[in-house]
């Protein structure tokens, strides 16, 4: 039971990796989850994995906040 979860919880998974091998670990996270139908919530600063999500949910202090709001300065290449 405890190896085969019904959601997964990843932070930050492609912290410290180069693109290519985080858009790979992206893509095994996915094939993943649609093959054995587990949820993933992915918490991260990167906005690179955005197109790896079904839904997407921005938080800023601790509540949730517009998206639109949300993705202006990580898009535009500001740090968080």
């Amino acid at each position: 039971f405890a190896q085969e979860p019904d959601l997964i919880v990843c932070d930050e998974p492609t912290s410290a990796l180069d693109s290519a091998t985080g858009e790979k670990v992206l893509r095994l996270i996915r094939d993943l989850t649609h093959e054995t139908r587990r949820s993933v919530i992915v918490v991260t600063h990167d906005a690179r994995i955005f197109k790896f999500a079904d839904r997407i949910v921005a938080m800023e202090d601790g509540r949730i906040v517009p998206l639109a709001d949300s993705l202006h300065e990580p898009l535009s290449g500001s740090a968080h």
